[in-house]
């Protein structure tokens, strides 16, 4: 069981905070999601701007189901709750 902690753009915050995005696409490149795991969100500033962290954050979610598409490798959907 792992807890990870994502950025979000403010864009796909706003959503989550209102409970109607209970799911998130990522690129698996230096973690892998798996059932079980916690995630919790912290909302930063979008490009061009640095990576800051606005103050907000959501979770920690419980990751429910993580679905991997064969024609998208190193990626995968999951959802939370």
């Amino acid at each position: 069981m792992t807890h990870h902690h994502l950025k979000i753009w403010p864009e796909y915050f706003l959503p989550k905070l209102a409970g109607v995005k209970p799911w998130e696409w990522r690129k698996e490149d230096d973690k892998k999601f798996a059932p079980g795991d916690f995630v919790t969100f912290t909302e930063v500033e979008p490009p061009p701007a640095e990576p800051t962290p606005t103050g907000r954050t959501l979770g920690p979610f419980a990751i429910l189901y993580v679905f991997r598409p064969l024609e998208r490798p190193g990626y995968c959907i999951f959802t939370h709750s």
